[in-house]
């Protein structure tokens, strides 16, 4: 009597061979995606102030009352109360807690104010326009938000308008020219 040894399955070597050839790709790939997931987070930052200062700007219409920015080193805010507010208060019965919204403590981020007084700004209930403590803007203001390998420039011009940069000299981010 004959018998036949139909076993299907993979060997031990096979399995071995795949494992190593797995490891070895995510060897190669694993530093490209933490710098891709860098240069994510930094992009999120820019591109979430940026829509907000224009929410901020239409609060300020909407409800016909000023509308100030408090800008931080880990976090930013609105608040349409008669002083400013500090974005690090956490407290929401604080008076200068941030009431329109507060936004921040991203890890390894850091927002910094390259020129002007971009934590002064304020948006004026008639027209949105920033304004800041002396009243009108007379420059555009820039705010750098970066990260150990990248770095973004949130530019506003007098008028309110908002560009997004990726300075050159920093890693380049993939989708924002040099300089609005």
């Amino acid at each position: 009597m004959e018998y036949k040894n139909n076993l299907a399955g993979f060997t031990l070597v096979e399995l071995m061979i795949t494992v190593a050839i797995i490891s070895i790709a995510i060897a190669i790939a694993a530093p490209n995606l933490l710098s891709f997931v860098s240069a994510t987070r930094t992009k999120g930052v820019a591109e979430n102030l940026a829509q907000d200062l224009i929410l901020a700007r239409n609060e300020a219409i909407r409800l016909n009352q000023t509308v100030r920015l408090d800008v931080r080193s880990s976090c930013y805010g609105f608040s349409n109360k008669a002083t400013s507010c500090n974005c690090t208060v956490t407290d929401t019965s604080a008076s200068n807690y941030c009431d329109l919204k507060r936004v921040g403590d991203w890890p390894g981020i850091t927002l910094l104010a390259d020129t002007g007084q971009f934590n002064a700004i304020m948006f004026d209930a008639s027209r949105g326009l920033p304004l800041n403590t002396s009243g009108t803007l007379t420059s555009a203001q820039n705010l750098s938000i970066s990260n150990a390998n990248n770095k973004a420039i949130l530019k506003m011009n007098i008028i309110g308008n908002v560009c997004i940069s990726s300075p050159a000299g920093s890693t380049k981010m993939r989708g924002y020219p040099d300089a609005c």
